[in-house]
């Protein structure tokens, strides 16, 4: 908490930590971290009323990714370089997720493309330990994108349950977003003297 607090302001009061935005009845809905750090921060922590949650670079306390407990309000979340490993259920995300960037760490396992949120719009999975990627042409959201499973070592393997040719937005591709910061509909963060990233004290969440 220490890395994440404002010293000029009340350590109680998250709305004032770095990062952190809320809405004008000051609850918690979007976190942006890059802390390069040892202590590690708590993904079950995060206040059901989150929309955007994006992590770089943030070591967790638990490395195993429980879907289930993710903000059910989330839209928006990236958790890159995270340590993250072990298997992850794309079947239980949140309803509302419109965004997934996992990459960089090291998931392992089959990814299930066959309940994905309605709205869903684009899965990034670069570089994990991926071996296999079920899909169900049938069932991919309309509005997806693209979902990329670009991996530099082990390739994944591909299945598709309902054709003979797996959707052509299902990619071994790398995504490269042009603009991270527009991409993901976050204010652009105001670098501090002391190197932690935080937001406009007049950003706030509608």
């Amino acid at each position: 908490m220490r890395l994440l607090r404002n010293p000029n302001t009340d350590p109680l009061d998250v709305c004032e930590w770095h990062g952190v935005q809320c809405t004008v009845k000051g609850l918690i809905c979007s976190i942006r971290w890059r802390i390069a750090s040892k202590e590690h921060g708590d993904l079950h922590w995060i206040p059901s009323t989150t929309r955007n949650v994006d992590f770089l670079n943030t070591r967790l306390h638990r490395e195993a990714l429980c879907t289930r407990k993710l903000p059910r309000a989330l839209r928006f979340c990236a958790l890159v370089r995270c340590g993250l490993h072990g298997n992850v259920d794309l079947r239980t995300l949140p309803m509302n997720l419109q965004r997934l960037d996992l990459s960089f760490n090291a998931f392992t396992g089959a990814i299930h493309l066959t309940a994905l949120p309605l709205n869903m719009q684009r899965i990034n999975f670069r570089n994990n330990k991926i071996t296999k990627v079920v899909v169900c042409n049938n069932r991919l959201p309309p509005g997806l994108t693209g979902a990329y499973f670009h991996q530099t070592k082990r390739k994944a393997r591909f299945r598709c349950l309902d054709a003979d040719m797996i959707d052509h937005r299902v990619k071994k591709d790398i995504f490269r977003p042009e603009d991270d910061a527009a991409d993901w509909g976050l204010e652009e963060p105001r670098v501090e003297s002391y190197g932690y990233l935080t937001s406009e004290d007049s950003c706030r969440c509608q």
